[in-house]
């Protein structure tokens, strides 16, 4: 089983986009971005935690959709 599962995300700001970025993280493994400065490490970390909507896609985690809520409902 998949402890989380990406599909199709997609993020646009002034000057940068992320397109169609899925994948899968299988239970008990670890699991780390790299690549250069500007590459949507971090906003593809922020869209997967809910921090930052996305437009289009979607996370499951442990197969239970995973949406954007606003950061002060949270707390």
């Amino acid at each position: 089983m998949n402890a989380i599962e990406v599909h199709d995300l997609q993020k646009s700001f002034e000057g940068f986009s992320l397109n169609d970025v899925s994948f899968s993280v299988p239970q008990g493994t670890v699991m780390g971005f790299v690549g250069e400065n500007g590459a949507g490490k971090s906003t593809t970390n922020q869209l997967c935690l809910g921090i930052i909507a996305s437009g289009i896609g979607f996370v499951l985690a442990q197969r239970t959709p995973f949406r954007f809520r606003d950061i002060r409902r949270r707390f």
